[in-house]
């Protein structure tokens, strides 16, 4: 084969291998501890070593960034290979993301000032309400 064949064959094989390899996934997340939270300049936490660990496992490069949830949410959205943990899974959301998981579970509770008497049995018992959450 001549030489400047085997350049562009070289060449060809290169430019195959890098379309056939797998992306890195853009991970993120937000400061939740025990589940992450920022070591110095490492994400870590209980949620993420569980991540770390199906990454590793599957052998895909990725990347971990912590950040406002919102921010993280939304990049994950938005960004092709974005990823993000840990969210729940609502209705609204199945469809947004390929799920994995479980990686934890939560109770999600009401709470009120120690004065104020409220009979809550449902949740339903809570519609006249005002209910607040952080932004986001």
């Amino acid at each position: 084969m001549p030489k400047n064949q085997l350049v562009i064959a070289i060449l060809a094989l290169l430019l195959s291998a890098q379309c056939v390899a797998a992306p890195v996934l853009h991970i993120t997340t937000e400061h939740s501890p025990p589940a992450s939270m920022m070591a110095g300049r490492t994400v870590t936490g209980h949620g993420t070593e569980k991540v770390r660990e199906i990454m590793a496992r599957s052998g895909i490069s990725y990347t971990i960034e912590l950040l406002p949830w919102k921010r993280a949410y939304t990049s994950a959205l938005g960004r092709r290979n974005g990823c993000v943990y840990s969210t729940t899974r609502t209705e609204e959301r199945e469809k947004l993301f390929k799920w994995i998981g479980p990686t934890d579970s939560a109770d999600w509770v009401l709470m009120a000032k120690a004065d104020r008497q409220f009979d809550l049995r449902t949740l339903e018992d809570a519609r006249g309400l005002r209910i607040g959450t952080y932004n986001g």
